[in-house]
């Protein structure tokens, strides 16, 4: 969390959840969604500022992608503010 405040992420067990997108042409697309099982937790993990969480995104295609998270600024909120990677390749 690079902000100057706490913010709650999505979550599905201990692992924030994001979106995967792909470049195509000039725009970018939905790859991989938020899908979470039923028996993992789907409470929202709190971010403090300055703190980081890191999570495995497994990616089985080559391609142009990035990852969207969406999050909220307050713990009792839906996540409706969002933020984009820089992109980057899997060759």
């Amino acid at each position: 969390n690079r902000g100057s405040s706490t913010i709650w992420v999505p979550a599905c067990g201990d692992d924030p959840t994001v979106a995967i997108e792909r470049g195509v042409g000039n725009g970018w697309e939905g790859y991989s969604g938020r899908f979470c099982p039923e028996n993992l937790s789907q409470a929202p993990i709190e971010l403090r500022a300055g703190q980081k969480r890191s999570s495995i995104v497994p990616l089985y295609e080559a391609g142009h992608f990035r990852l969207r998270l969406v999050y909220a600024d307050e713990a009792s909120k839906v996540a409706n503010v969002g933020t984009v990677s820089n992109s980057f390749d899997v060759h």
